[in-house]
């Protein structure tokens, strides 16, 4: 009777994990901060614009394991380049920098 317990809770955990989940689309290259932390949206004191720094920021406090995409418009490479060192990931957490939208 455990082993057939233990699975279904498991899968029940992971299930709970991936509604809270949040994902974060950075739109710039810029390297603003996030306006309001913690409150589930990322976006620097510029309106509508999230960064690399401002979408970890708000990942830290988010429930679940999120995850950062990228759809940063215009033509060619992006490059982000930090003022500084990024913080630190605290949570699980997927990043796809595999594929840009805005490009594609």
């Amino acid at each position: 009777m455990k082993n057939k317990i233990l699975p279904t809770l498991l899968l029940v955990f992971i299930f709970t994990i991936s509604l809270n989940a949040a994902t974060f689309v950075v739109n710039s290259t810029n390297d603003g901060v996030d306006a309001n932390i913690g409150d589930n949206v990322c976006q620097t004191a510029t309106f509508g614009e999230c960064t690399l720094r401002a979408a970890i920021g708000e990942a830290n406090f988010a429930a679940g394991i999120d995850a950062i995409n990228f759809n940063i418009s215009g033509a060619g490479v992006k490059t982000i380049l930090p003022n500084s060192i990024l913080p630190d990931i605290l949570q699980p957490l997927t990043i796809e920098v595999t594929r840009n939208p805005a490009r594609a």
